[in-house]
């Protein structure tokens, strides 16, 4: 079980768009959920993936951000887009937010916005 957001910068900020979710529309932010498995239970586990798709700029590392615990891994992928995927658990759910952009500075400015995410 999954579910995908697409978040992309307009002039008038951050929308919610569906058509982007497998384009190449960047900067944007994807939020997903999935439903955790054996393989699949933890940050660490599912940061395993995104190893495999360019250059590594950021090992997976875990960090607590308003309480919560992430794991963050930053990777140049293939093609030269920058993604930060950063990943948390609730409940039965791996809660992901991939930061995608075209260069280093613009996925930086992306991912000060983690620490304004709020969990209720």
């Amino acid at each position: 079980e999954r579910g995908d957001l697409a978040f992309v910068e307009t002039a008038g900020g951050f929308v919610v768009d569906m058509d982007t979710l497998d384009s190449a529309v960047v900067p944007r932010v994807n939020i997903w959920a999935h439903r955790r498995s054996p393989t699949l239970d933890r940050g660490n586990d599912h940061a395993r993936v995104p190893q495999t798709w360019g250059q590594v700029l950021r090992p997976a590392v875990q960090l607590s951000v308003g309480g919560r615990e992430f794991v963050r891994l930053d990777v140049l992928r293939t093609g030269g887009l920058y993604q930060s995927q950063w990943v948390t658990t609730t409940g039965d759910y791996l809660i992901g937010f991939d930061f995608r952009a075209n260069s280093a500075d613009e996925l930086q400015q992306l991912v000060t916005t983690i620490p304004s995410l709020h969990f209720d």
